[in-house]
């Protein structure tokens, strides 16, 4: 029987796993987490009538693999679609809320950029494009076509949302591929955003008819998936289980594995889909280009801060997704998500409303450091200042993430390029996780998808005596572990 060892329990690692299990029938996959739970940052969970989350809240639909991941695990009655009736964004400028141009009407009557910055985004189209080759950090590449205000009402605070970084640092080829391939055609970077958002549902190829532009999670908060998968997985995930290192022997690969009871496993192929410091620590000394890739990828730190109010402490209703806050607003706060607007019904009891803020990142990397009470009372005092809330919230939740999320700086794609040459010359061995190819979860599982069709054509390709034969060299002294 052949065996898979796969790294990490966040979404990638869970989704990998079981799409192995799945596309390669009769293959022990093994599951690693350092930790004592699975999911990474996605957590979901209830206090006083009202469903947080401690990281993400949902997905864009942009690629059916999260809903397909989602239906095997028998999630399918439990998906929920963001509110299209006011799927609205607002963009906090001056101390006031504006909204955020979602189309050409809207671009033209918004009052978030002056009259000559509007004038300056519609002659675009006519920006040259850069040099061939040429790795534009996001803040160059978005005040070269659009204009130093645009850059900084519109892209600076869409990137932080997903990002939590600075555009001046993050490569526009690797952070946000899709706008860099906007440039040079002639056409508008922001006709080709407000076409992507108007993109039509497409029922007849994704799962359970809900198209591709929709902003998706579960009854449940987004934690439902990763604890339906971990459940799914069984006796194949296991806890408290630090890889230390990662080593060729002979054909196949040795892991190794430390905590409390210390062991080795041999497997056929590894997939490593943890964390890039902790991926340098165990990969290194295979190769420099593995080191090079997981090593110069830093995380920026956030901080989730959900408070819950009651309906009647509102002072004005809340139609719309929320609100981004760009850099040259300062303070801490990266944006507000109107949680219980976004999914009516399904994350406050009736007669409540739930407010989840994003703190820190690039523009305050000690964030983790400061004590809940001053976290709250910077979120307080904002709520106050854009939406006029004076009211105290009836709770409140302080989730931190030291390794929040992956900054893809300049280099990143020619560095993963150079890592991907490296793995040819270490057959059975894959890289995967948010710290590579993507951060959001939608592109998380569409990447696992084609890491599991890599592993199981790799598996296909070895002889029929396998692992099986070998099975006494493996020392596993824990128990609960294969061998």
């Amino acid at each position: 029987m052949s065996r898979v060892v796969v790294i990490g329990g966040g979404i990638s690692g869970l989704s990998c796993a079981r799409l192995i299990q799945d596309k390669a029938p009769g293959t022990e996959v093994v599951v690693l987490e350092a930790s004592k739970r699975s999911g990474g940052t996605i957590r979901s969970g209830r206090d006083g009538g009202f469903l947080w989350e401690a990281g993400p809240s949902g997905f864009l639909n942009r690629d059916p693999s999260t809903l397909a991941i989602a239906e095997r695990v028998g999630l399918a009655d439990e998906i929920i679609c963001g509110d299209e009736q006011v799927r609205r964004r607002y963009i906090l400028s001056d101390g006031r809320l504006r909204r955020f141009p979602d189309s050409p009407r809207t671009f033209m009557t918004s009052d978030l950029l002056s009259v000559r910055a509007r004038a300056r985004v519609l002659m675009e189209p006519a920006v040259a494009p850069a040099p061939a080759g040429a790795d534009e950090t996001v803040g160059q590449f978005a005040r070269r076509r659009l204009g130093r205000e645009a850059a900084e009402l519109l892209v600076d605070p869409v990137v932080s949302g997903i990002y939590a970084g600075d555009p001046d640092r993050l490569s526009v080829q690797a952070a946000v591929p899709h706008l860099a391939g906007l440039d040079g055609n002639g056409k508008s970077l922001i006709r080709g955003l407000l076409q992507t958002r108007r993109r039509p549902d497409t029922p007849s190829s994704a799962p359970s008819g809900i198209g591709r532009s929709r902003y998706v999670s579960f009854r449940g908060g987004i934690g439902q998936l990763t604890d339906a998968l971990a459940r799914s997985l069984g006796p194949s995930l296991h806890h408290n289980s630090p890889v230390t290192r990662v080593r060729r022997d002979k054909d196949q690969w040795r892991v190794e594995i430390g905590g409390r009871n210390p062991t080795e496993l041999l497997a056929d192929v590894v997939v490593s889909a943890a964390p890039g410091p902790a991926a340098r620590g165990y990969l290194g000394g295979l190769h420099p280009r593995l080191d090079e890739v997981c090593g110069h990828v830093p995380y920026a730190p956030v901080t989730m801060v959900a408070l819950g109010y009651r309906e009647a402490d509102i002072p004005n209703p809340l139609a719309g997704f929320g609100y981004l806050v760009p850099s040259r607003e300062g303070g801490n706060i990266l944006g507000v998500l109107w949680s219980t607007s976004i999914f009516p019904g399904q994350r406050g009891d009736r007669g409540k409303v739930l407010l989840q803020a994003v703190l820190g990142g690039a523009r305050n990397t000690h964030i983790c450091q400061l004590d809940d009470q001053d976290l709250v009372h910077q979120v307080q005092v904002q709520l106050r200042q854009a939406l006029g809330i004076a009211a105290a919230p009836i709770t409140r939740q302080v989730h931190r993430h030291n390794l929040g999320i992956p900054q893809y700086q300049v280099g990143h794609k020619r560095r993963l390029q150079r890592a991907e040459a490296a793995l040819l010359s270490l057959p059975g061995l894959l890289i995967t996780g948010n710290a590579f190819r993507g951060v959001g979860i939608n592109t998380c599982t569409a990447e696992a998808g084609r890491v599991s069709d890599a592993v199981a054509s790799y598996l296909g390709a070895l002889p029929a005596a396998g692992l099986g034969d070998k099975l006494p060299q493996i020392h596993a002294e824990r128990p609960g572990y294969p061998g």
